[in-house]
């Protein structure tokens, strides 16, 4: 009866002592790293909801006094011409200097993305906390290409919680 003991004690303690470990990295992590977080974004151009979406996932963390940020997201757009879905992957950070002037606090997060420096291709980003809830507003003011032009365009990125639903299977 003692062995047994023994060993549930043992088998108890191996479950409660890196289950305790973990969660104290996990708010340390939490310190550090004050933005983790996956959002959706729909397109607005000239004022009206465009075709064009963004999957974004963020990270902003504090290393040595300063705000780093890494940007992902895929970009999805219909070629109805094509009935394809043209879906590209891009990557931005402080670490590439594709972002700029980052700020985080616990209700919120700024920062200015640069698409391709020289050319005034930005997204100025500002998230908010939603009250009550997990995840951020997010609002951005664009200055990108047009899809298949060479022009320049004003666009807002809006997060949203709606379904992006393919119009197409076939991506290009």
């Amino acid at each position: 009866m003692k062995k047994h003991l023994l060993i549930a004690c043992i088998s108890l303690l191996s479950l409660i002592v890196p289950s305790v470990l973990v969660t104290a990295e996990n708010h340390k992590y939490n310190k550090d790293f004050p933005v983790i977080t996956d959002f959706k974004l729909e397109v607005f151009r000239g004022g009206k909801l465009s075709e064009k979406k963004l999957l974004v996932h963020l990270e902003i963390w504090k290393h040595n006094n300063q705000f780093l940020v890494s940007w992902s997201y895929v970009h999805i757009e219909p070629l109805h011409n094509k009935k394809k879905v043209f879906l590209c992957a891009r990557h931005f950070g402080t670490s590439e200097g594709t972002i700029e002037n980052a700020r985080a606090d616990k209700n919120g997060f700024s920062f200015r993305l640069d698409y391709i420096k020289g050319l005034g291709l930005t997204a100025d980003v500002v998230g908010e906390k939603r009250e009550g809830q997990k995840g951020y507003s997010v609002e951005a003011s664009v200055m990108d290409f047009a899809l298949g032009t060479h022009k320049k365009t004003a666009e807002v990125w809006q997060s949203t919680d709606k379904v992006f639903v393919l119009p197409y299977k076939e991506v290009y």
